[in-house]
């Protein structure tokens, strides 16, 4: 779906392609026949890049507008996360201990009435209460360290606030990218090497 979405990418120049009306009526179409598909009280959420990270890419703006777009058809939340070409390299440049997409969830917040959600390089409780309390996003998504530490929620409602165990590596993604079942790159590293020295 972000495909037709960036200019990037979508360079038809039929009813699907073009302008920024024809590159977000893919997004537009699919909202609604879904909406229409499971009713008005069915809980519908996307995972949305609401910009590229690449010159030429789909601006923020634009996102902004197909995010309000979507809402009016039906959408019930949105998680802000990245827009089609971004790499790990872009999102990681600046702070390494930043949530990458928090400016951009901020900036949805101010233009939708419904539940913005905010993912990527969130690794602590103190940042993820920091978010909602400033009113950036209502709700955090966590992928990466979930994988690597599945009981870490449940470790700080404990109180055991440290942050996540997850290192950033991406190697967990490489893993899946291989056909392989989702597991942590670092554990299975580790565990590899605590076989060899045995």
């Amino acid at each position: 779906m972000s495909q037709f979405l960036s200019p990037l990418f979508n360079l038809r120049s039929d009813r699907w392609g073009g302008s920024a009306e024809k590159r977000r009526r893919f997004h537009l179409e699919v909202v609604g026949k879904v909406r229409s598909a499971v009713g008005a009280d069915f809980p519908l959420l996307i995972k949305f890049g609401v910009q590229d990270d690449r010159e030429g890419g789909l601006p923020l703006s634009e996102g902004l507008q197909t995010a309000q777009q979507m809402v009016a058809k039906g959408i019930d939340a949105i998680e802000v996360s990245a827009g089609v070409g971004t790499s790990i390299q872009v999102i990681r440049e600046g702070d390494p201990e930043r949530a990458y997409f928090r400016e951009r969830a901020a900036a949805l917040k101010r233009v939708v009435a419904v539940p913005v959600m905010v993912v990527g390089g969130i690794r602590s409780l103190e940042m993820a209460e920091s978010i909602v309390d400033s009113g950036d996003a209502d709700l955090i998504s966590m992928c990466r360290p979930l994988i690597r530490e599945p009981g870490l929620v449940a470790r700080w409602q404990r109180g055991e606030a440290g942050p996540a165990r997850c290192i950033s590596c991406n190697r967990c993604m490489a893993i899946v990218g291989r056909g392989e079942p989702l597991e942590c790159g670092e554990e299975r590293r580790l565990r590899e090497e605590a076989a060899a020295g045995s």
